[in-house]
């Protein structure tokens, strides 16, 4: 699989395309304005505490207070035992004798544990309002929410993931069996005193050299988080992520990435001077483009880009999926369409549902689609079609490093899965609910509008005096009630001794409806609408 990734730098934006064998597989974005703060740590203040959430507000210093979460609390900070980082896709081991710490230290973690024994602290046990306290954003602010709080603090390098407020030791279970134990010995080798390290996928094969400079860096990087801690006033940022670039490259840069495309010069030269100091020189090429067509439009990704926001998702054997979100989850329905077959009926529905299996998991990738995702595959009676249909979703889906858990087949034919979110999602990140519609994605039909002017016509008539009327509209409606709706309208002026005036208004939506007395131009209002 030949793995390549563009970069695209603008003045008010920077994006990032990753190619797997010149398909979109995945898309990231960041600008000026809306730059992502995961990863960042604060020194915050606890502004309330919610007892019936087990959860606190925290005061970073940003618009919108951060949410922190019993579960996401540990003791450290407040006199108890280092907790476990969260297990996603490590594999850990927990180091419970307080190495490297001072006798002082361990007296408070002793008096913590007599405290706390034998049942998890509510949240009203261990932050007060007001308090001054150390976090890390987990999660992206989504929607009206504010940003997901830790206090698990992991300082992310290439190679590694440092858990200076942990005690534990970890290797990816990415890493091959044969390669893992090898990782293990040299993690517990260079693993800081009283901290705790995970070694990640990318670390495999690294020796014990490049392994310890990069803890050393991520050891002086904390020092240098603690130390603004105790100087500075809440809330305040202490240490800001990486920008997106380096970020990503970061992330995913390795020996199977072919190319790094980047369209601007300074931004090329500072990529390269990266896979550099990374060893990857000879396997990795960087390349500074400089067509006048754009990249993305040299790689022709601006149209995927616009694919990827529809919720009508054709395959190539003619099927076709179609996703679509909701609050609470994102369902994806599997369709043969065009897609006729050659053979059998059974036949035709398995090949539509394997092709569907492996897009279903590319676009979760691509679109970054978080949460609790439903998919209803075509139906199948072949028990072997199925479980090649769920093989063939769990081997695409190994490509994404999100953590992922999906169910068997239910009764219904569906599958349920879930993929850990943490930002926003690519439709959310480009576009915004339509302004006219609201976001249902669709608006009242102008029958539906015609009728309703009529009803509200009649109460009018009934309720008041006027029987001089102006109907104020949008055009459409306008056409309708003085073409299609005409014959309804003269028959209840008989009917009611009205004079009714259509009038067209291009600034009114196309469900308003405003009606005016024509003396005096004043808007009729009933009473079931003051």
């Amino acid at each position: 699989m030949r793995k390549e990734i563009i970069i695209n730098v603008e003045e008010d934006e920077s994006r990032i395309a990753v190619l797997e064998d010149k398909q979109l597989v995945q898309l990231f974005t960041e600008r000026k304005t809306e730059q992502s703060i995961v990863g960042n740590v604060y020194k915050g203040t606890v502004n309330s505490i919610l007892p019936g959430m087990q959860a606190a507000f925290v005061d970073i210093g940003i618009d919108k207070a951060g949410f922190l979460h019993v579960d996401d609390v540990l003791y450290d900070l407040i006199g108890g035992k280092p907790g476990q980082p969260t297990k996603d896709s490590e594999e850990e081991e927990d180091f419970d004798d307080d190495e490297g710490a001072d006798k002082a230290e361990k007296r408070r973690r002793r008096s913590a544990r007599d405290k706390f024994r034998g049942r998890r602290p509510a949240i009203q046990e261990i932050l007060k309002k007001g308090q001054d306290i150390l976090v890390q954003v987990a999660k992206d602010p989504i929607s009206t929410k504010g940003p997901r709080l830790t206090t698990r603090l992991s300082l992310a390098g290439r190679s590694m993931v440092l858990m200076p407020l942990s005690n534990n030791l970890g290797v990816s279970r990415r890493i091959e069996d044969s390669e893992r134990g090898r990782m293990k010995q040299l993690a517990r080798a260079i693993k800081p005193q009283g901290m705790g390290l995970i070694i990640r996928t990318l670390g495999s094969g690294e020796g014990e050299e490049e392994l310890k400079f990069e803890v050393d860096a991520l050891a002086r990087r904390w020092g240098l988080i603690k130390r603004a801690y105790d100087s500075v006033r809440a809330p305040t940022l202490l240490y800001k992520e990486e920008a997106l670039t380096e970020r990503i490259l970061r992330e995913l840069l390795a020996k199977d990435v072919a190319e790094v495309v980047v369209d601007e010069k300074e931004t090329a030269a500072r990529v390269e001077e990266y896979v550099r100091s990374f060893g990857l020189g000879e396997d990795v090429k960087v390349s500074h483009y400089t067509n006048s067509l754009p990249v993305f439009e040299h790689y022709r990704l601006e149209r995927e880009i616009e694919k990827s926001l529809r919720q009508k998702v054709w395959l190539r054997s003619g099927g076709y999926l179609v996703i679509q979100a909701t609050e609470a989850l994102t369902v994806v329905d599997v369709n043969t369409g065009k897609f006729t077959g050659k053979k059998s009926q059974a036949e035709t529905i398995f090949k539509t549902n394997v092709e569907a299996a492996v897009e279903v998991a590319r676009q979760l990738r691509l679109r970054d689609i978080g949460g609790i995702i439903v998919i209803d595959f075509i139906d199948m009676d072949d028990g072997e079609h199925r479980e090649r249909v769920s093989l063939a979703l769990h081997e695409a889906i190994r490509k994404d490093k999100a953590k992922t858990n999906i169910l068997d087949f239910t009764e219904l034919g569906l599958v349920e899965m879930t993929r850990k979110r943490v930002k926003q999602s690519l439709e959310k990140d480009l576009t915004q609910a339509c302004p006219y519609c609201e976001g249902k994605g669709f608006i009242l039909s102008e029958l539906t509008v015609g009728l309703k002017v009529l009803r509200t016509l009649k109460k009018i008539a009934i309720q008041t005096p006027e029987k001089s009327l102006i109907v104020c509209v949008h055009p459409a409606i306008a056409a309708y009630l003085c073409q299609e709706d005409s014959v309804r309208l003269r028959t209840l002026e008989r009917r009611y001794d009205l004079r009714v005036q259509v009038q067209d208004d291009y600034q009114m939506h196309r469900e308003d409806i405003k009606i005016l007395a024509a003396k005096g131009q004043k808007e009729i209002l009933l009473s079931e609408e003051r």
